[in-house]
Formats: C-alpha cells, structure tokens, sequence
C-alpha cells in the first residue's frame, strides 16, 4: 500500500481535528500524528482512525454530545412533575383540542401556539424561552391579549396582572402614558366601573380621571 505522503496530511482538516506534525509510530507499527482541535484542545491520534472517521475531535465532541443528550433527559423527563410543564400541556389544549372545554375561548378564536412551541422540541424550546414558572404566577399572552402563544407575546404574571390584561379591560392614553382602566383607578382615585361609564358618555380622559366626584355620577 502506497505511503501517504505528509503533504496530504500536514494541515489537512479530519472532522474537528487538523494535523500539525507526524509523531513516532505506534508499537504495532501504526502513525501517528499531533492534531489540533478546533475547540482548542490537542492530542496524538492514529492516523487511520482519523481518516476512517472514528476519531473527529480531540474528546469534546463526545462530552458535548453526552451533556447534550442529559440537558434532553432533564427537560423530556419532566412529564407532570413541573409546573412549566404542567401550563405548557395545558396551552396546547386550550389551542388544538376541539374537546377541551376552554376551546372555543383559544383555539376556537382563532388563537395558535407557534411551531417552535410545538412538536418533539415544543417543550424543551418553551423552557428555554419562558424560564421557569414564579411561584404565584401563571401563563399569560402579553402585550397582546389576542395574540399568539409565542415567544415576544408571552410571560408568567400574577391574577391581578392577568385580570388587567383581560380582554374588555380598555387601554387609556393620559399624559404620554398607557393605562388599563384598572390602573388608571389605582392612580387616580376613581372607580374602575365609574371611569368606564365617564367614557361612555362621552367624557374626554382628562376629565374622566381627573374630574371630582359628584353626586350624579
């Protein structure tokens, strides 16, 4: 068998590895040669495994790929037993199953879970987009209540911050600022249900947050 000559070995690429010099043969006869990896790391390593494919890095190919694979048994394991997990399932039924009895308030308006939330990744790609679930908290689309489930549009809140989120809770724009009606009655001392009945006779803002109470309102 023809020898291979050192220049189609020295600086040729194999996998993560490129080889940098010859070194003494093995005891049975086999080259040997001194590789640099790519992820910085070096190591001497027969020549034909290199080539063949049975050795591409100099090992953190094989670590990487064994954290990897229990990064997937960690959040894959999880099942039942987390409450991300737990609001996870419950958004794809609420979205997909036509027999979940909060379907005609999701899916059946027309509301999605996008697809890096769906699928055998679904979960993992959730978690990692959405952390861990507060305690107290639950999931919530925000900062549009009729949007997607979707990265940008999704976060863990508290019941109150959901019930100023709900959907006939009306945005009011005073001073440069956004308001819900809910908050707008915590900063300015006035009713939620009396703010909304100012509006809807036709008050101008200014003057349904800031005008004083009377006795015919």
């Amino acid at each position: 068998m023809r020898a291979i000559p050192l220049s189609e070995i020295i600086g040729h690429r194999f996998g993560r590895l490129v080889a940098t010099r010859e070194m003494p043969r093995s005891r049975n006869g086999r080259r040997v040669f001194h590789f640099v990896c790519d992820c910085g790391g070096e190591a001497d390593i027969l020549l034909s495994d290199a080539r063949q494919g049975k050795v591409e890095s100099c090992g953190c190919l094989r670590r990487e790929t064994a954290a990897d694979t229990a990064r997937a048994k960690e959040v894959h394991g999880e099942c039942h037993k987390t409450p991300e997990h737990r609001s996870w399932q419950a958004m794809l039924a609420r979205c997909n199953n036509s027999e979940h009895h909060a379907f005609r308030n999701y899916g059946g308006r027309g509301i999605q879970v996008c697809a890096r939330w769906q699928g055998v990744d679904g979960y993992a790609n959730f978690l990692a987009d959405m952390g861990r679930r507060p305690k107290g908290t639950t999931l919530d689309r925000y900062p549009d209540k009729n949007g997607n489930y979707e990265p940008g549009n999704c976060r863990w809140a508290t019941p109150r911050q959901q019930l100023r989120n709900t959907r006939v809770n009306r945005l009011i724009e005073f001073r440069g600022e956004t308001f819900t009606v809910s908050e707008a009655s915590e900063r300015f001392g006035k009713s939620s249900a009396l703010i909304r009945w100012r509006l809807e006779q036709g008050m101008s803002v200014a003057d349904a947050l800031l005008r004083p109470v009377r006795a015919y309102d």
